[in-house]
């Protein structure tokens, strides 16, 4: 199975860019936790996948990790051309304090900053993604949440 842009040359850019720039590469979702200040917040990054036309089905497609991970701060996905920061309240226990934690966990899928005409989405059709962007803010308080840009 080719990973990545492979589709018609067998190369993956994404890799070579990725060793040419002494980075790691992740051919599938990354999990990752940023430590700041004694702060710890927990990351799910996807590329995405799905065709659905809704909001509501893009956030499905989103959320879809929820049923597997653990506590996630920041699920983030793309590949759906759409631009959507949502957060539910989840409670989790704090087993040192002997305490529920009432935590936001945030749904961040950000659109694609490529251009639209000439591109598959234009010939099938597709709506232009969506203008501007998403990010997520992590402040030395142990305040986090996304926000639209």
């Amino acid at each position: 199975m080719k990973i990545g842009h492979t589709k018609k040359t067998g190369i993956d850019i994404m890799r070579l860019l990725a060793q040419k720039l002494e980075i790691p590469y992740f051919s599938g979702p990354v999990w990752c936790s940023v430590l700041a200040n004694g702060y710890k917040w927990n990351l799910f990054i996807k590329h995405g996948e799905g065709n659905s036309q809704t909001k509501g089905g893009k956030m499905n497609n989103a959320n879809r990790p929820k049923k597997f991970t653990g506590l996630i701060h920041f699920f983030i996905s793309g590949h759906v051309h759409d631009r959507v920061c949502e957060s539910e309240t989840i409670i989790t226990d704090d087993p040192i304090n002997c305490r529920l934690l009432y935590l936001e966990q945030w749904t961040i899928i950000a659109p694609s900053f490529l251009h639209w005409e000439n591109t598959y989405a234009y010939r099938a059709g597709y709506p232009p993604p969506a203008s501007g962007g998403v990010a997520i803010e992590l402040f030395d308080n142990g305040v986090y949440r996304g926000a639209l840009t």
